[in-house]
């Protein structure tokens, strides 16, 4: 674990009073996209949404970070705000974070919420796996190659990207500093970690989302013993701003009551 990240350089906003609730946004968003759902539950709740490190207005990590680093970050930043016990809701990346401290930080949470979750390990095609080690055969004949003749590698892979067309998701595409973080993290499989939550468990999803799609949640739900689901009909990968009305009512039924 790294421990050169100063929590007072995470970027948060904080309203309301009562059961505590955290929001922990997905990968490449920030505060913003979780704004109405803090407007609405800070009215009865005392509300914490963070800007995770790299997005939004926090600082950017070092590029050795990884998916525990962050879920590190974030346990000290409950610890040093004394911002427990606390109910976290956690959208796609955010649902990796709420997975990991679920698992191992039970004396801080009250309760769970994971929203159309990353965090399992995703069914592949075949034509996935060609591409994958299609790609992994080019950079390992290109090192060779780079050795041989003394040549950079890094740019003269960029280049062959280029002229192949060869590029990433979306995601990765636009990671920008966080690239090599963003390849550790979305290849980590927390399966393991899910089973040992033990905190009363939502998992809500859309269900049309593609991103992470349905078979995450039930498999979540099998994976963790105390948990239910709610599925948004007519809702993608941000279910809750697609189906803002019955998200905010689940949730707010869910965290009221013990």
């Amino acid at each position: 674990m790294n421990n050169d990240y100063d929590i007072k350089n995470i970027n948060f906003i904080r309203k309301g009073s009562g059961k505590k609730v955290l929001l922990l946004h997905g990968w490449q968003a920030n505060i913003e996209t979780f704004k109405p759902v803090f407007d609405i539950l800070s009215k009865k709740y005392d509300v914490i949404a963070v800007d995770f490190p790299g997005f939004g207005n926090s600082k950017i990590p070092p590029s050795n970070w990884d998916i525990f680093d962050y879920a590190n970050i974030v346990q000290n930043f409950i610890k040093y705000y004394n911002f427990h016990p606390c109910s976290i809701i956690g959208h796609s990346f955010g649902g990796r974070i709420a997975i990991i401290l679920g698992a191992r930080a039970n004396e801080l949470i009250e309760k769970l919420i994971l929203v159309d979750s990353a965090g399992l390990k995703p069914k592949r095609k075949l034509k996935y796996f060609l591409k994958v080690y299609s790609y992994k055969t080019i950079k390992f004949f290109l090192r060779i190659y780079c050795l041989f003749f003394k040549k950079e590698f890094n740019n003269t892979l960029k280049k062959i990207r280029e002229r192949l067309k060869i590029k990433g998701s979306i995601d990765y595409e636009n990671a920008g500093n966080l690239k090599e973080i963003f390849v550790r993290v979305v290849n980590q499989d927390l399966s393991k970690f899910a089973k040992k939550i033990k905190k009363p468990t939502l998992i809500i999803w859309g269900e049309n989302d593609i991103d992470t799609p349905l078979y995450m949640a039930k498999k979540l739900n099998k994976l963790i013993k105390d948990s239910g689901i709610v599925i948004l009909e007519n809702a993608a990968h941000y279910s809750y701003l697609d189906n803002f009305n019955k998200f905010i009512r689940v949730v707010d039924y869910f965290i009221s009551n013990a």
